[in-house]
């Protein structure tokens, strides 16, 4: 599947391992990512990721005490990886996120980006702090 960026650019082809990137493999996964889920404001629900990790447009990721949800982002001048949600003991959350890293790399990704509480920059190393991220309701 060949995923699409800003502007409907091509940014990579997916291949969705069945195994991980599903329903069931959320499931498994949900108690280290729902509290992190409230912190969207309602940009995404539990059903959304569902539907949408079955497109290959979100990853899953899991491994022993921590999970990662991501997402390609294509931008006109790079791509990047953002880490969507994040939950999970903090040694796992940084062995997964050494794999994601090594993942987006072979995509063509130039950055990792990803939004948190301040606790997040300093735990997770190598990250630039880049300002508080705001929005409003319209």
């Amino acid at each position: 599947m060949v995923l699409q960026g800003f502007a409907g650019i091509p940014i990579a082809v997916a291949k969705t391992d069945p195994d991980q990137n599903t329903g069931q493999h959320w499931i498994k996964c949900r108690h280290w990512l729902l509290p992190a889920l409230h912190h969207v404001h309602g940009g995404i629900a539990e059903e959304d990721i569902i539907a949408v990790l079955a497109t290959g447009q979100l990853q899953l990721w899991s491994g022993g005490d921590a999970a990662i949800l991501t997402e390609i982002v294509a931008y006109p001048r790079l791509k990047a990886v953002r880490l969507c949600l994040v939950g999970g003991q903090i040694n796992g959350v940084r062995k997964l996120e050494h794999e994601i890293c090594d993942w987006a790399r072979k995509l063509g990704c130039k950055r990792v980006e990803g939004g948190g509480r301040q606790g997040w920059v300093k735990a997770i190393h190598g990250y630039l702090d880049m300002g508080p991220l705001f929005h409003k309701h319209l």
